[in-house]
C-alpha cells in the first residue's frame, strides 16, 4: 500500500490561477503490486480518499485522518475554521471489502478474476488503520454537503454544514440509489437510472430539514 500526497491548491476561474494552497496533504492510497514487467500501482475507490470541494467563494476540504471541515478563504495562508463533524473515526470494514471482492470476482472470469482476487487480497492485507471520514462533498448553495464514508457504499444521512458560521445544521437522508448532483439550501438535483431500461434521469427534491430528507 502506498500513500499519494498531492499539493491542493484552490482555482479562481475568473483570473485562471490559483489563489490559494492547501499545502501537500495526503489525498489516498494506492495499492501497489509487482508484475513481470516491473511495478504497477492501482487506486482502489474502496479505500476511500481525502475530499474537496467549494462553496460561496470558500474552498472546503475533508482530509484522511480528522473528522473535520477545513474551510479556506481565497488568499488565506490557513484555514479560516474547522468545522468538527459528528463522525466517528473508525477501522475498515474488512467484511464489506470482502463482500465487494466476492462480487466483482463473481462477474468475471480467467485472468481478470484472479488479478481482482489479487488486488482486493493485497489491500486487505495492507489496509490503513482508519477509514477516511468522508466519502463526498457537494456545496448547495452557501451550504457543504458531506456524505460519510462507507467501503459497503450503504446507506448514509448526510451532514449539512455552514461554512460561513461553522454549524452542523441538519442530517438529510438521500436515496443510495441516486447521485446527489448538486443543489441549494431547500432543493436537491439527484440523478437515478431506471433498472430496465438503463435511462437516467434526474430528479428534483425539496428539503425538508425537520423531516429528515
Amino acid at each position: 500500500m502506498r500513500e499519494q500526497r498531492s499539493e491542493l491548491s484552490i482555482f479562481d476561474a475568473a483570473t485562471q490561477q490559483a489563489v490559494t494552497s492547501l499545502g501537500t496533504r495526503s489525498v489516498g492510497y494506492d495499492f501497489v503490486s509487482s508484475t513481470e514487467g516491473g511495478v504497477s500501482s492501482y487506486s482502489l475507490p474502496f479505500l476511500g480518499a481525502a475530499q474537496i470541494a467549494a462553496t460561496d467563494g470558500r474552498g472546503l476540504f475533508v482530509p484522511m485522518s480528522d473528522a473535520v471541515l477545513e474551510v479556506w478563504l481565497p488568499g488565506a495562508r490557513r484555514a479560516e475554521r474547522r468545522v468538527a463533524l459528528p463522525l466517528a473515526l473508525s477501522p475498515y470494514s474488512r467484511e464489506a471489502i470482502q463482500s465487494a471482492r466476492d462480487r466483482a470476482v463473481s462477474r468475471v472470469s480467467g485472468d481478470y478474476a484472479r488479478q481482482l482476487q489479487d488486488r482486493f487480497d493485497g489491500a486487505l492485507r495492507d489496509l490503513p488503520p482508519l477509514a477516511p471520514p468522508a466519502q463526498r462533498i457537494v456545496g448547495m448553495g452557501g451550504d457543504a454537503w458531506v456524505q460519510p464514508f462507507a467501503a459497503d457504499s450503504g446507506d448514509r444521512d448526510w451532514i449539512v454544514v455552514s461554512p460561513a458560521s461553522g454549524a452542523v445544521l441538519a442530517t438529510v437522508a438521500v436515496d443510495p440509489n441516486m447521485t446527489l448532483l448538486a443543489g441549494s439550501a431547500s432543493m436537491a438535483v439527484l440523478l437515478g437510472r431506471t433498472e430496465v431500461l438503463e435511462e437516467q434521469f434526474v430528479q428534483l427534491r425539496r428539503i425538508d430539514r425537520n423531516a429528515g430528507r
